[in-house]
């Protein structure tokens, strides 16, 4: 399921929100910066070492080699970061 969001400011039907085809355009669209947030997540640490801080993140694969940080990385470490991305999206979305 794709993230489709409710008012593309790109889009010609901006007053009223997305609707058909404008829809997966604007969908689309969206997915490098959706991409781009992902990867960050996935490659970058954050700069605060504090873990029970919201905006802590620590790096899972190496930013140059992409390469594995940890051994036994699994997908549900690569969703969790995937979902964290997703909700910053969302709010940068929507703001």
């Amino acid at each position: 399921m794709t993230y489709k969001p409710a008012i593309c400011k790109d889009c010609p039907t901006f007053e009223k929100g997305c609707e058909g085809s404008n829809q997966e355009d604007c969908a689309r669209r969206d997915i490098p910066t959706l991409r781009e947030l992902f990867l960050g997540y996935l490659t970058v640490d954050s700069e605060t070492h504090d873990a029970r801080r919201k905006d802590f993140n620590q790096a899972i694969f190496d930013v140059k080699e992409g390469w594995a940080v940890f051994n036994r990385t699994d997908l549900s470490m690569v969703m969790e970061k995937f979902d964290k991305a997703l909700n910053l999206f969302k709010t940068l979305s929507s703001s």
